[in-house]
């Protein structure tokens, strides 16, 4: 399939005075926005925002297993990919980071141009809120940031287009180099503006779509004009 021109991407999108607009207000800037995955920025030099935080636990362990049985006593099994719950009286509950609190926010651990590393957690029936023993490794950035570079621009916008022609087109197609599977499900995270796939990848009711790219163009066409906005007042939720 034939590649989607930068200046095309403006065409389609109907905002070609915009992007002028970007030109001369310097938009694609290398600045730095200190925020956190789904946490939204007013201006390209805003501080950490409280709105918003997602943290996602991507492992699991043993001694999870022993403290999860101990303050769920509800949860007759997990099942083996430990993806769901079989509760005592037969319903299934998707195994997610409901269960688990985090002793350490995503603004606490973020530096740009994102996180990966490990967080504290317990166990939301823990009343002590004892940290486990083994800590998850998760991975945080900002939301509209495809590129993880640490800012949200243009470029992040005809990226996310770029994916979504290209596995529209049935092509395989990663917004990584593909080399690390966690920082790839993040780039997909951050890049679904509006069903925020929480898995990280496309699912039944989460992906990548042309509105994604639409989304985070106007968010930085926003940005550019001089005006506070986040990701509410883009989509609208």
């Amino acid at each position: 399939m034939k590649k989607i021109s930068r200046r095309n991407f403006l065409l389609a999108s109907g905002v070609v005075t915009v992007g002028a607009a970007l030109a001369a207000c310097g938009g694609g800037s290398s600045s730095s926005t200190a925020a956190s995955s789904a946490a939204p920025a007013s201006s390209a030099a805003a501080p950490a925002s409280a709105e918003g935080k997602v943290l996602n636990i991507w492992c699991w362990n043993d001694e999870f297993q022993s403290r999860f049985n101990d303050y769920y006593p509800e949860v007759k099994e997990i099942a083996a990919d430990k993806s769901t719950t079989t509760l005592k009286d037969g319903t299934t509950k998707d195994l997610d980071a409901s269960y688990f609190g985090f002793l350490q926010t995503p603004a606490d651990v973020y530096t740009a141009p994102y996180y990966k590393g490990a967080v504290d957690i317990y166990y939301v029936g823990d009343a002590d809120k004892t940290a486990l023993e083994d800590k998850p490794t998760v991975a945080v950035a900002m939301k509209g940031d495809t590129q993880l570079d640490g800012d949200v621009d243009m470029d992040d916008a005809f990226d996310t287009l770029q994916y979504y022609s290209s596995s529209a087109a049935g092509k395989t197609v990663t917004f990584t180099d593909g080399s690390d599977e966690l920082l790839e499900k993040l780039a997909f995270y951050v890049s679904d503006i509006d069903t925020e796939s929480k898995a990280g990848k496309k699912t039944e009711d989460a992906e990548i779509s042309m509105d994604d790219a639409f989304n985070i163009l106007q968010y930085v066409s926003y940005r550019a004009a001089g005006k506070d906005v986040v990701w509410s007042d883009v989509i609208g939720k």
